[in-house]
């Protein structure tokens, strides 16, 4: 996502999303890793911003996205 920064494309956005989407709902160590390391939940985030107005699609992958990682309870404080 956060190679996306330069020209915020849409298809590049959606496809993080749905690609981070899958990854956390194989596995709690992929939750841990999106949440915890670099600077993923951020950019999950500010793609939600930037497309705020342009996407539903993106703001409903990233939902979805966010939803799956507040699963674990011991994540909830952190999303």
């Amino acid at each position: 996502i956060l190679d996306n920064d330069i020209n915020r494309s849409e298809k590049l956005a959606m496809f993080c999303m749905t690609t981070l989407w899958i990854l956390a709902r194989k596995s709690d160590a992929n939750k841990h890793k999106i949440i915890f390391e670099g600077r993923t939940l951020e950019a999950i985030v500010e793609a939600m911003t930037f497309h705020r107005e342009t996407s539903l699609d993106i703001q409903t992958r990233a939902c979805g996205l966010l939803w799956s990682l507040a699963v674990n309870a011991n994540h909830r404080k952190h999303i």
